[in-house]
């Protein structure tokens, strides 16, 4: 049997090692969805963690992109239906039951007066960009 301060320092150990796994890491903004309880299906979607988010621009009435804590856009989420308020909007709110926003369940945005449904949230690519050729030397 072992000595009671080296079975207290073992239990310390595991239970650190258990905290750890339960535990996001703070620069991965995004998730495919948690584990739910058992009997119940498996979220498959995205989730922000609201903790994350630094900014947002509309860019169409169905289109959002969200600026996390690394720099750029890194996300376009994708409304279900037409919600024009958001090119307006100064300010919005995340309606959410807990600490984050996702796209498999009824998640939305609020703007004053209108609740709009997310409908997606994908990893935001760039369009590329377009450059003009260089001018035609010595010509017209």
């Amino acid at each position: 049997m072992r000595p009671r301060a080296e079975r207290g320092l073992t239990l310390a150990c595991a239970l650190l090692l258990l905290s750890g796994c339960a535990a996001r890491r703070s620069d991965d903004p995004a998730t495919t969805g948690d584990q739910p309880p058992s009997g119940q299906p498996t979220p498959t979607g995205k989730c922000i963690f609201l903790d994350t988010i630094n900014d947002w621009k509309a860019v169409d009435p169905y289109h959002l992109l969200v600026r996390t804590r690394a720099t750029g856009w890194q996300w376009e989420v994708t409304l279900d239906r037409r919600c024009s308020e958001i090119l307006y909007a100064s300010a919005l709110a995340w309606d959410t039951p807990d600490g984050r926003v996702c796209d498999y369940r009824a998640d939305a945005i609020t703007v004053p007066r209108t609740r709009c449904s997310i409908g997606s949230i994908e990893a935001y690519v760039a369009p590329p960009e377009v450059t003009k050729p260089p001018p035609s030397a010595g010509g017209w």
